[in-house]
């Protein structure tokens, strides 16, 4: 009878959880940032919720409404637990319609979501992992690419990886430096982007082509506190120069 008991209420926690879920978060949100660090890696400090953006993580934006449901569906079937230490490996924020709905913390163990812990559930561990397994970036539900912003380098990695799309049929013989300027919105669009390479050194269709990967490929965090429209200067970035042949095949 005790048994029965102590089941019955650890159930009803659950319950009870999905229940203050779905009064607190009516609207199902119809995008996702999760901000990761790796699952098995030890760290110098513990990691918390308010200082997890300090230290080297991947940012994967979700747009997905079916990955949406599936984390969304397992975070409302954990159950309550005590407050415990927490070490957290992944921070996930809620949107709908570029407004921040809530966070959720979670590590191997303990998840914090609303002021209140819960026992992580394993198999939304799982679904983070394969979501989040594609280095800084992942293709949403639009086949739009998201990356990022952890600093800049992870960025120009991703150019340089671009580059023979970029250069394609163009013969850059000496290195460049190239000023790049976006214009972004509330939701992390790049609505503009203005590429400019003072020394000539850069062919001013490759120019245009950086520009067009920026406005088509590239995804800000959004951000409520961001004007309408804001402006972002990166630092400079050398554009190397390559040998390429007439069908933009880099030797």
């Amino acid at each position: 009878m005790r048994y029965f008991l102590i089941l019955a209420l650890s159930v009803f926690t659950c319950l009870l959880h999905g229940e203050n879920n779905n009064s607190q978060s009516r609207i199902m949100p119809d995008s996702i940032i999760i901000k990761s660090l790796e699952w098995d890696a030890l760290y110098d400090i513990p990691i918390k919720c308010y200082n997890i953006e300090e230290i080297n993580h991947t940012v994967t934006c979700i747009n997905n409404q079916d990955d949406i449901n599936r984390i969304f569906c397992h975070i409302q079937k954990m159950c309550r637990v005590k407050e415990s230490p927490i070490d957290v490996r992944c921070k996930i924020y809620f949107y709908y319609k570029g407004k921040l709905l809530n966070t959720i913390c979670i590590d191997n163990n303990v998840s914090l979501y609303n002021g209140i812990y819960y026992k992580t559930n394993p198999q939304l561990v799982r679904i983070l992992i394969d979501l989040t397994s594609k280095s800084n970036t992942i293709i949403n539900g639009h086949g739009k690419k998201c990356l990022f912003p952890n600093g800049y380098d992870s960025l120009f990695t991703y150019i340089q990886q671009q580059r023979h799309i970029i250069t394609k049929g163009c013969d850059i013989k000496r290195n460049g430096r190239v000023f790049i300027v976006c214009d972004i919105d509330r939701e992390g669009n790049t609505i503009k982007a203005k590429v400019t390479n003072k020394d000539n050194a850069i062919p001013q269709i490759v120019l245009k082509r950086l520009e067009t990967l920026f406005i088509n490929d590239v995804k800000w965090l959004p951000s409520k506190e961001r004007a309408t429209k804001e402006k972002i200067i990166l630092p400079p970035f050398i554009l190397e120069k390559s040998l390429v042949d007439i069908n933009g095949l880099i030797e």
